[in-house]
């Protein structure tokens, strides 16, 4: 819901510090989770998509949201969350969203960290891609998942 924005942002930028240091360089972590966004652009582009947040105790642990025409734009959960099945029962949210919108398939860019979990729940790789964030390359895996 609108206000959320902060505490998002904030769980992203401890999410990707802690879980995808191990596959991106120092510098792409630190364009990766840049303070340059302003809270207003995470709160504009969350309230366009179909957002959701996992809470534990009135805290939110993760996060996912979808566009309009099928992509899964972030699904991340807080590090000490991890291994619960958030990310999954995001997921699982966000593909009956899709479905709701009379999407057949839905896709995304992976990243590396990310790559196992999405192979794991039904998505096939597209192609392997970079993506530019900030001035800097990102290895990514373009996925899509058929929708039954």
């Amino acid at each position: 819901k609108e206000g959320d924005e902060a505490e998002i942002k904030k769980l992203h930028r401890e999410t990707v510090k802690k879980s995808n240091s191990k596959d991106y360089s120092s510098k792409q972590i630190e364009a990766w989770t840049s303070e340059d966004i302003p809270v207003e652009k995470w709160a504009k582009s969350l309230l366009k998509n179909r957002s959701y947040v996992a809470l534990e105790e009135k805290q939110i642990v993760g996060f996912g949201d979808l566009t309009n025409d099928g992509e899964i734009k972030r699904l991340y959960v807080h590090p000490g969350f991890q291994r619960r099945g958030i990310a999954s029962a995001i997921l699982n949210k966000l593909e009956e969203e899709a479905k709701k919108l009379g999407r057949k398939e839905i896709h995304l860019n992976s990243t590396i960290t990310s790559h196992q979990f999405y192979l794991n729940n039904g998505f096939e790789d597209i192609e392997k891609g970079s993506h530019m964030m900030n001035g800097l390359s990102f290895e990514v895996y373009k996925m899509r998942k058929i929708l039954n």
